[in-house]
């Protein structure tokens, strides 16, 4: 069972409590995990790789509760290969959809601004060298044609480049950006900011 509360996971690990949080940004991971009942708790600190605290987090508690291992290595490497299969259809599906042959409605400086939403933050883009650059928050990438006023945000953080779409007014001008931010979920629509913001 798993469950969230005051901002810790709570869940059961082969019969014990556990109350952890994790996190990180490039570069840098971390997971706190304690087992109440037990009086045992460990703090895992990493350099890049996202799996790494959790294996390590699991074979101490196995360790420490002198629990028989469970290979969490091993577990983990497949949870990854499954991840990246799954991704790499996710890309084909997408590369497939594209319709070939098209090009942007407007000159790429017309595309410049400032969207934003309520939740998701801003998503800037700017003009380039001839080229479109976009930051979403912190992650900064460049537009790659895909289709129609459809670009793909590539960005070294993403395995899938990230669909964003501009749409355009009764005069013709764009008026909104859409992008789909999370599997599953439908795009999420980005306004653009006003100038006297």
């Amino acid at each position: 069972m798993l469950s969230y509360g005051l901002g810790w996971t709570v869940l059961s690990y082969r019969g014990h409590r556990v109350v952890t949080h994790s996190g990180g940004i490039d570069g840098f991971r971390c997971r706190v995990a304690m087992l109440p009942d037990d009086g045992v708790g460990t703090v895992v600190l990493t350099n890049g790789d996202k799996a790494l605290p959790h294996v390590l987090t699991w074979e101490l508690f196995d360790s420490l509760l002198a629990l028989k291992p469970a290979n969490w290595s091993r577990r983990m490497r497949e949870d990854v290969r499954k991840e990246e299969e799954e991704t790499g259809q996710r890309r084909q599906q997408q590369r497939a959809e594209r319709v070939r042959g098209t090009k942007p409605s407007h000159k790429l400086s017309a595309y410049v601004g400032i969207y934003q939403h309520p939740g998701y933050g801003q998503i800037q883009v700017c003009y380039e060298k001839r080229r479109l650059l976009v930051w979403l928050n912190d992650l900064d990438g460049h537009l790659a044609h895909y289709h129609y006023d459809t670009f793909e945000s590539h960005d070294r953080r993403w395995t899938t480049p990230i669909l964003l779409s501009f749409t355009t007014d009764g005069s013709g001008g764009i008026s909104q950006l859409t992008a789909l931010l999370q599997e599953g979920a439908a795009d999420i629509l980005f306004q653009p900011r006003q100038a006297t913001e």
